[in-house]
């Protein structure tokens, strides 16, 4: 089995952030065990979740009480990553 690496030509991200490493405290916690122990809270650098990541951590989000503005934006996390091509969304964080 061979692993093929593609060469990034191009990358788009949004105007507006979707959320904030320093400041969204409560959705960062329950991201974090999905975030590689390389990356960087401090300086940033490149994240995905999966779909599937991101709906058990809404799961847990609501059996943990979290804020309804937490789960509502897991909730809009899980829609963008049905919409891509391999059920992941991506962050450039910075």
């Amino acid at each position: 089995m061979s692993v093929r690496a593609y060469k990034i030509t191009q990358m788009k991200y949004e105007n507006t952030p979707t959320f904030n490493l320093w400041h969204d405290e409560e959705l960062v916690e329950l991201l974090d065990q999905f975030i590689p122990d390389y990356f960087n809270h401090e300086s940033g650098g490149y994240l995905e979740f999966s779909q599937e990541d991101l709906e058990a951590t809404l799961k847990e989000a609501i059996e943990k009480n979290a804020s309804q503005e937490t789960c509502n934006l897991l909730k809009e996390m899980i829609g963008d990553a049905k919409k891509s091509e391999f059920g992941w969304v991506k962050y450039w964080c910075f």
